[in-house]
């Protein structure tokens, strides 16, 4: 058999990647790009420059809603184009109905595009793109959070291909154009179409937050943020940097999230905008929180009260207001053992989100109200209240606080003696880590059925769950506080199964942990 020497494998290899660099800079004189050239030059030069404009679609899916416009085209002409293109092996049709260009096609047309396409019609092309993919995401927003402050009167001003009353459409919309909606946002902010940057990030931020997809917001917000400002709109501003801050705090960012909050408070006072004001004093008081300064999370969010219970407050918006913030007070009263406060105020909350029909507000007003009466011995309350809940929310939204939900029913069927019970919400509660690539609650789920099974009896099962918890903490988990403190409880798990050797290794390891981060902040202060 003939064999290929590791100098002739390392030529070969250097010469594909020096090949796919120049593709990538779009050198057209590659002989990876003649069959493209051959199959552009085969078409009618109306169809030709067709896959030219095309190719400056951004986003991972072109649909014929969006080729449309982008072509100046009717329907009828434009699904012409597109078979041609596809019978030319330039578009590949997708499976939810849309089409792609392959990566050596895109690079190769794009650097054409650049190059035989006027300015002129290549911002032509983005506009109509943008443009068209704002109309579909307004109707989406509208349909999805038509109670949300202010989104009304941002997208009122876009008139909405997506008709707004298919909620259940909405998200299952939503999820299939999200990575083309977040695309267009970036190509809004290129391009200088500020107004429709920020009215795609806000949809996108609402999106990504309320299911969990928080990879790219503050990077979609900063935008934002960058298009408002060349708006000069200070109304709009503060609302955008509340937001901001709120893709900060989700993505544990505490002290850009506290700055841009403060600004937004600034902004908002300065044009009197109080719904603003008392969200962003609200949204310091959650940080607050959450960093562990409850007295100080207190004053900010009874200060956010008083701006919202104010007679200058708009009365219509008054009720919702104070009922979000009744939310986030009763988890501050409960965390300071004011439990019967806390219990009012997450009650108060729970009602008026069950009257207004409103599933995912339902959601977190219930894991406030759990935490507020599991002090009081209200356990079976909680946990009927808990799965209610979850019943109601679309399994798709929201898989964050889901997965908080299952996770305190397993805490609360535990408490009443049902292991059996605990573990199935258990099994809920790993479905939505493994979803959601969440590591660290994967391993904390995991030692809730380690202690789950010691309680059975089961101390095999018991040292099986830790051995994964164990080694996922070793191969998935970066070096750093978060893994030393998992480490810790992965320690502790071992002391009650009565594993102490193991337990002092996992111990030992985490003590490593912490030295190797001390040694780094002494050499990177």
């Amino acid at each position: 058999m003939p064999t290929l020497s590791l100098r002739r494998l390392a030529e070969l290899t250097a010469a594909l990647e020096s090949g796919l660099s120049l593709l990538r800079r779009g050198n057209q004189t590659s002989p990876l790009f003649t069959p493209i050239s051959f199959a552009l030059r085969s078409l009618e030069p109306d169809i030709a420059r067709a896959a030219l404009t095309l190719s400056l679609h951004q986003g991972p899916t072109i649909r014929s809603r969006i080729a449309a416009p982008m072509l100046a085209a009717t329907p009828d002409e434009t699904g012409a184009i597109l078979g041609d293109l596809v019978r030319a092996a330039l578009l590949q049709p997708t499976p939810d109905g849309g089409y792609r260009f392959r990566p050596l096609v895109a690079w190769f047309l794009e650097s054409r595009a650049e190059n035989e396409l006027l300015h002129p019609a290549r911002t032509a092309a983005i506009r109509a793109m943008v443009t068209e993919r704002l109309r579909w995401t307004a109707g989406l927003a509208l349909a999805l959070w038509p109670k949300r402050p202010w989104f009304g009167e941002v997208f009122a001003v876009v008139t909405p291909t997506f008709p707004p009353a298919e909620r259940g459409r909405a998200v299952d919309e939503f999820d299939r154009e999200y990575d083309n909606i977040k695309a267009a946002v970036f190509a809004a902010i290129r391009h200088g179409l500020f107004t429709e940057c920020v009215q795609l990030a806000l949809a996108v931020k609402q999106w990504g937050y309320e299911t969990g997809r928080t990879a790219d917001l503050v990077e979609v917000m900063e935008h934002a943020a960058t298009a408002v400002e060349s708006l000069g709109d200070p109304v709009l501003a503060a609302r955008v940097f509340k937001e901001l801050g709120t893709a900060y705090e989700a993505d544990g960012s505490f002290d850009a999230a506290v700055a841009v909050f403060r600004r937004s408070v600034e902004l908002a006072r300065a044009t009197g905008d109080l719904i603003t004001v008392a969200s962003g004093l609200e949204w310091q008081g959650i940080v607050a929180g959450q960093r562990g300064d409850l007295e100080e999370a207190l004053t900010l969010l009874l200060g956010a009260r008083s701006v919202i219970r104010s007679d200058a407050f708009p009365a219509g918006d008054r009720p919702r207001a104070d009922t979000l913030l009744s939310m986030h007070l009763a988890r501050i009263l409960a965390a300071l053992a004011r439990h019967a406060e806390a219990e009012r105020e997450a009650s108060a909350a729970l009602r008026y989100f069950d009257e207004q029909d409103e599933p995912g507000n339902v959601l977190r007003a219930t894991l406030t109200y759990n935490d507020a009466v599991i002090p009081l011995g209200r356990t079976r309350a909680a946990t009927d209240q808990l799965r209610h809940a979850l019943n109601r929310i679309d399994g798709r939204l929201l898989r964050p606080q889901q997965l908080t939900a299952w996770r305190a029913i397993a805490a609360n069927e535990r408490a009443d003696a049902d292991p059996h019970a605990a573990l199935l919400a258990l099994a809920h509660a790993a479905e939505l880590t493994r979803a959601l690539s969440l590591v660290s609650d994967e391993i904390r789920v995991l030692l809730d059925e380690a202690a789950l099974h010691v309680d059975l009896g089961d101390p095999g099962q018991a040292a099986q769950r830790l051995q994964v918890a164990r080694s996922r903490a070793a191969t998935a988990l970066a070096p750093g506080a978060e893994h030393a403190k998992i480490l810790v409880d992965i320690a502790t798990a071992y002391d009650n199964l009565g594993d102490p050797t193991t337990a002092a290794e996992c111990r030992a390891e985490a003590a490593d942990l912490d030295l190797q981060l001390l040694s780094n902040r002494s050499t990177h202060p």
